[in-house]
């Protein structure tokens, strides 16, 4: 039996001009915030009272630097990585593996970047198509579905040309798109939920350019915006 994964890539790190490391990083300079130190860093610009000195955005970027804490990071699984399949006969996932895809985790340089984590990548291997920039998949396999007889990765030239052909013709249920109904103003049945803002106060404030803006609060669900 023949699958085929769709088509997904990873971007290569690059550490200089002409540097291409057998790397992707997927996360890296995670801080985490323990107190609310965004309302006391933008309460004077949003509001513009309190010393001119504070309303500033390095004061802000100051006080995000001052409370963020790096987490304790987590080891990431080891060996080599797969994809997860659950089949509609079956009563469990099948892991998929062979894309010559794994694990560049280092513990030191990892606490040394706010628990960063990569991916080994191995151009040459036959599931992978590699330039400076990325590393992209389109992989063919065969086999079953299941622990005891997994699908393992083929050779694009090992298929059949019928089944390719039969790949090839596959159709799939379109995505679900946004008709921009729930653009513009509200519609009539909503437009009690607007009556008034959370704060019936208006701010005010000046921009470099002279330009005057003035906002007033809404409650995160009650945003125009999102309805």
């Amino acid at each position: 039996q023949y699958w085929r994964t769709t088509r997904w890539a990873v971007p290569r790190d690059r550490f200089g001009p002409s540097s291409s490391p057998n790397t992707s990083t997927l996360f890296t300079g995670h801080s985490q915030f323990n107190t609310d130190w965004a309302a006391d860093a933008l309460e004077p610009i949003l509001s513009g009272a309190g010393l001119a000195s504070e309303r500033s955005h390095a004061v802000v970027q100051q006080r995000s630097a001052t409370a963020g804490a790096k987490p304790e990071c987590k080891t990431p699984p080891t060996g080599e990585g797969g994809m997860s399949v659950w089949h509609d006969g079956g009563t469990a996932e099948v892991l998929w593996k062979g894309f010559g895809i794994g694990s560049a985790f280092d513990q030191a340089q990892s606490e040394a970047a706010h628990c960063a984590s990569a991916l080994s990548l191995n151009p040459s291997h036959e599931a992978l198509s590699c330039d400076e920039q990325r590393c992209e998949a389109a992989a063919f396999l065969q086999g079953g579905l299941s622990d005891s007889d997994p699908p393992v990765v083929i050779p694009a030239e090992a298929v059949p040309s019928e089944v390719k052909t039969g790949f090839d013709a596959a159709t799939f249920e379109p995505t679900k798109r946004n008709d921009g109904s729930y653009l513009g103003p509200p519609a009539a049945t909503e437009e009690a939920c607007f009556d008034l803002p959370a704060s019936p106060t208006m701010y005010c404030t000046v921009t470099t350019s002279k330009a005057w803006i003035g906002w007033r609060w809404y409650k995160f669900v009650d945003q125009p915006e999102l309805y």
